[in-house]
């Protein structure tokens, strides 16, 4: 039982991690696009 629900748990902050990457990387690239336009 224990097994399943830190499996799940593990899930979701892998998820939640990952989305954090995604919004991290988008946000850095317009900040880079914007300093080579400066």
């Amino acid at each position: 039982m224990q097994d399943g629900v830190s499996a799940v748990g593990f899930h979701q902050i892998t998820s939640w991690l990952n989305i954090k990457k995604e919004t991290y990387l988008k946000t850095n690239t317009k900040q880079k696009k914007c300093a080579e336009i400066m």
